[in-house]
């Protein structure tokens, strides 16, 4: 299997960032469906550039996301991030 047909991205514990993600994603978005970013340093910005890059995408699992320049843990504002992902995605 090539990357190109890569279905499932576990970017868990990773120092990935938005722009290796977004890179990685111009071989794979297509097929891409389950997207992990647990304690990754990807911003809300880079998850949207994702979710518009992976038009098959149904789920994103992420706990912690950089809202600006600071790691924020689930909030309100990030509930409202989280809304604003799942309606993109649906």
């Amino acid at each position: 299997m090539g990357f190109h047909e890569l279905e499932t991205l576990n970017a868990s514990y990773s120092r990935i960032e938005d722009e290796g993600l977004v890179t990685g994603l111009r071989r794979c978005g297509e097929r891409l469906r389950v997207v992990d970013l647990k304690y990754s340093q990807v911003t809300k910005h880079g998850m949207i550039k994702m979710v518009n890059r992976c038009p098959r995408l149904s789920e994103l699992v992420f706990t912690m996301v950089l809202i600006t320049d600071e790691l924020v843990a689930p909030t309100q504002e990030l509930a409202q991030f989280a809304r604003i992902i799942r309606n993109t995605i649906y």
